[in-house]
């Protein structure tokens, strides 16, 4: 037949109990303590990558103006190319006419003093 129980082997098998429901408590908590942690580093790379697209655009924009600036650069050279050569073809316009100024002056000096 059983033996009965003593109140010894009953104090074992409560404590047993309470250990196994105290670690069971304890590998729950690790678990939910895993998951917040795992949810804030989702949450973090999350902002990350927002931040990291928000960079990326900002970076493309800045490559687009460096290219206008860079066309409005060029456009600036051509007008001062285009505005020092019609400084120079004044320039010459008058030179040329200057000269041909003082060659008609000197034909019509020769015409009304022949040289002896």
């Amino acid at each position: 037949p059983p033996q009965p129980v003593t109140p010894e082997q009953e104090a074992n098998i409560a404590a047993a109990r309470q250990r196994a429901f105290a670690e069971n408590a304890r590998e729950q908590a690790i678990a939910s303590n895993l998951r917040d942690q795992a949810m804030k580093h989702e949450r973090a790379a999350h902002v990350a990558n927002v931040y990291a697209a928000q960079q990326q655009a900002i970076a493309e924009n800045a490559k687009e103006q460096a290219v206008a600036a860079n066309a409005n650069q060029q456009q600036l050279a051509m007008a001062a190319n285009a505005a020092a050569d019609a400084t120079n073809a004044v320039a010459e316009a008058q030179q040329q006419q200057t000269a041909d100024a003082t060659l008609a002056e000197e034909q019509a000096n020769a015409r009304t003093h022949p040289a002896a």
